[in-house]
């Protein structure tokens, strides 16, 4: 009988409960896991198939509005001027260059230190020996 009594109060307490609720509710958040994941590799799947047929297909570029398409692209290409800049530069065509580098050089060859330049046009020490390096080293350039 007080083995009865023993059992009773052990299954009317709440920490009995506890455990059994948690392995409920990791068992029910696993179980959505796992359909979420197998919904996701079903969604995967399809794509995959849609990427694979996509790529299995030829492009055909005799599409008329394709050929108008990159003509026209060409044409805004060109008249934009985007590519001049490059294009310059590979035909060995100096730009602008900005004002204050043109006194760099002004400067210099005047034989004011480097210092000096940076202080009267407002830069860093840093940039006015990386200005005089690339002058240095285009000057080099030139003359070989």
């Amino acid at each position: 009988m007080n083995n009865m009594r023993y059992a009773m109060n052990a299954l009317t307490q709440p920490l009995f409960f506890m455990p059994l609720l948690l392995a409920a509710g990791t068992f029910c958040y696993l179980y959505m896991l796992r359909r979420q994941q197998l919904a996701t590799q079903k969604k995967l799947r399809k794509l995959c198939t849609r990427v694979e047929k996509a790529l299995a297909d030829p492009v055909t570029t005799a599409d008329p509005e394709q050929g108008d398409f990159s003509r026209l692209l060409q044409q805004a290409a060109g008249q934009t001027g985007f590519e001049q800049p490059r294009l310059r530069l590979q035909a060995g065509v100096s730009g602008d260059i900005p004002e204050k580098y043109q006194y760099f050089k002004t400067l210099q060859k005047k034989g004011i230190p480097v210092e000096e330049i940076a202080e009267i046009l407002n830069i860093s020490i840093a940039e006015a020996r990386q200005l005089a390096s690339l002058r240095m080293i285009a000057g080099r350039g030139k003359a070989a």
